[in-house]
């Protein structure tokens, strides 16, 4: 750790504030002129005549003189690297004041000039060894000098002076850990907490400390500095938000629980920690106890439709009918938000309910539209179009599935589920087929172990007459899986190559995988004449 100037409590004399000045400055000149009693003036003197200084007179005039220059030079220049210097002169002029001593130390430090600070220190420490000031100002000029056996014996003995005191306890802790040793900090420190009046500032590098640690890498250690916190401070929701991540990046699920638990209770106003127990309930493969802090999260005074939706996520599992209630609550306590009416659209869609699905969406466009003051806005989730377009297709509105799915592209081109869709659904239709090829090469660049990417790639192929690409792409995806839409189309492209036996082996693999296969019409025995 590097060796810091800091504000102690141990300091009892403290250089005189830039803020008075103008009024030292007067004082000072009162004081030259009034330094010792003289002989009076006789009465026919000439009238300026001044008795001469003696030694001491005048080493006393030149010191305060620094010191008013020093003064004015802090006011002006508070970080000029002449303070230092102009204070050493007024030491050399006057070396019996003891406070000269100690801001010229003070000043040395402040500066980055520790070495220069130790021999006036250690003059001042053997004048006056009673003082707690010096010992300390002598231990940290003996740390910024590298002499740190030094240093910890300046410490260890203001230690023994003042054990209810942090300081000490501080800097031999920062030196443990500037050597690496952890341990030897922490034990330290943990000392300090059990032996100071007013813990707070061990508290407070025991925090600063978590969060380096956790920043470097050692969460671990992270979280043994924010326990000490949350020890004494169990009411403190940042620090125990602190040591919840500490414990989760160090993989310590039980105590990631306990303080989500400890979180979920100072806060209980907050769907956050619900939403969060919920999810590693989850993870834990708990659905019922993750129903419930979702549940919890719904009720929340800050919840909002994620909330529910997650809740309706976990329902639909196991009981859909359950959920589409719970996402219809959503979308009456929250009439403007789109959420609940897209989930509730993609829960029916994969339930094979189109018809159904696409109304969900309408709504959540009306709320869209609404939000963006009549313009139609991209995106909340970056399936919502595609998952619009295809619900419309299967409800039999191919205009429309056609412009959500187009919507969905421009968007998100990332979305190859809607190249690959519309490819195929061209290639069905026997429509389009020159874009239909670019937008399945292009799903198929983007996933080339696909099998569904590949066979719609071989159907576009199919539909345009190129039978040798086709075939070689529908194979491909006939390596990857068995599907009876693949077996059929092998059948085809087969029956195009005038190769029927083959294609009656694909045809009648297609109808053993699926009886309604269109390809049942294609093995059927002929009724004899």
């Amino acid at each position: 750790m590097r060796a810091a100037i800091r504000t102690s409590s141990l300091f009892s004399v403290r250089p005189v504030s830039a803020g008075r000045t103008i009024l030292l400055s007067g004082v000072l000149l009162v004081a030259v002129s009034c330094a010792t009693v003289r002989t009076p003036v006789p009465d026919d003197a000439v009238p300026d005549w001044r008795p001469p200084l003696s030694g001491g007179e005048a080493r006393q005039a030149e010191a305060l003189a620094r010191y008013s220059q020093f003064l004015l030079l802090q006011a002006d220049q508070p970080d000029s690297s002449r303070l230092p210097d102009i204070l050493r002169q007024t030491v050399l002029a006057d070396p019996a004041m003891p406070a000269f001593q100690l801001w010229l130390a003070q000043s040395y430090l402040l500066h980055g000039r520790s070495a220069e600070a130790v021999p006036g220190l250690e003059e001042s420490v053997r004048r006056y060894p009673d003082s707690d000031a010096l010992l300390y100002l002598l231990g940290l000029a003996y740390e910024g000098s590298a002499r740190l056996s030094d240093a910890r014996k300046s410490y260890r003995q203001l230690l023994k002076r003042t054990p209810r005191q942090p300081d000490a306890y501080i800097r031999l802790a920062g030196l443990s850990l500037s050597e690496n040793k952890d341990e030897d900090a922490f034990a330290m420190l943990d000392q300090a907490l059990g032996a100071v009046e007013d813990p707070m500032s061990v508290l407070l590098l025991y925090d600063q400390l978590g969060q380096q640690y956790l920043v470097s890498g050692k969460p671990w250690l992270a979280a043994l500095c924010f326990s000490r916190v949350a020890d004494r401070q169990p009411d403190n929701r940042a620090v125990r938000e602190r040591l919840m991540k500490s414990r989760l990046v160090a993989g310590d699920r039980s105590g990631t629980l306990r303080e989500l638990r400890a979180l979920a209770e100072i806060d209980p106003g907050s769907s956050r920690w619900p939403l969060l127990l919920g999810e590693l309930a989850e993870e834990q493969k708990d659905p019922a106890l993750a129903a419930d802090w979702y549940a919890k999260a719904t009720r929340a005074s800050d919840a909002d439709a994620s909330a529910w939706i997650r809740l309706a996520l976990l329902q639909s599992r196991t009981d859909p009918s359950k959920a589409m209630a719970t996402l219809q609550q959503a979308i009456e306590k929250y009439p403007r938000d789109p959420q609940p009416a897209i989930a509730a659209g993609a829960l029916l869609f994969a339930a094979d309910r189109p018809v159904e699905a696409m109304a969900a969406f309408d709504q959540a466009e009306a709320c869209l539209k609404a939000a963006a003051s009549g313009k139609a806005i991209g995106f909340l989730s970056p399936y919502f179009y595609f998952w619009y377009g295809a619900a419309c297709d299967q409800a039999g509105q191919p205009e429309r599935a056609e412009l959500y799915l187009e919507r969905s592209l421009s968007l998100f081109p990332e979305i190859t589920e809607a190249f690959n869709y519309l490819a195929y659904v061209w290639a069905q239709k026997n429509v389009n087929l020159d874009k239909a090829l670019t937008y399945a090469r292009q799903a198929v660049a983007a996933k080339p172990d696909s099998a569904a990417y590949l066979d719609t790639l071989g159907w576009v192929l199919f539909r345009k007459g190129d039978y040798a690409g086709a075939l070689a792409q529908v194979r491909a995806a006939a390596a990857l899986v068995e599907d009876s839409e693949i077996a059929f189309h092998l059948g085809e492209i087969f029956s195009a190559l005038g190769r029927p036996d083959e294609a009656l082996t694909w045809w009648r693999k297609s109808v053993e995988l699926d009886s309604a296969s269109p390809a049942a019409g294609r093995v059927m025995p002929r009724a004899k004449p």
